[in-house]
């Protein structure tokens, strides 16, 4: 039997967010056994004054993929929604997804603590929830 995992994840989009943030949401509800999805918020774009504002989302879901299919199924996703490789050099990003920690083991440290992921974080997990997450040492 595969083993049910625990992901946190982050969606963003600077490009029709709503169309492809909820693409997205549709891909993943699809996979996910257990779901749910923090509120979307729309941040300035890091890095490159340049860019329109993200519209930014967290999710919590539990699935028996591995995080490595997980992890392609998510750029397929991308792919589908207009994501290429020059995307975030030219400062428009259809969609851009994330994994955040796997079975509370946060995966991408940089990422984790970018503002805009904090942001939308304190809009799905408690307090609680926040302090079982963990950098493996």
């Amino acid at each position: 039997m595969n083993r049910l995992h625990q992901y946190l994840i982050c969606l963003g989009s600077n490009e029709m967010p709503e169309t492809h943030l909820s693409n997205a949401q549709s891909a993943i509800r699809q996979i996910a056994s257990c779901l749910r999805w923090g509120e979307t918020l729309v941040t300035p774009a890091e890095g490159n004054i340049q860019a329109a504002p993200y519209h930014n989302c967290a999710a919590l879901l539990c699935s028996t993929m591995e995080a490595d299919t997980l992890n392609r199924f998510f750029k397929e996703v991308e792919k589908e929604n207009g994501r290429t490789s020059m995307s975030k050099t030219t400062g428009v990003v259809p969609l851009d997804i994330d994994i955040l920690s796997v079975d509370q083991r946060i995966t991408r440290p940089a990422d984790f603590n970018k503002s805009y992921v904090q942001k939308t974080l304190k809009h799905l997990l408690s307090e609680k929830e926040l302090k079982t997450l963990y950098i493996p040492t």
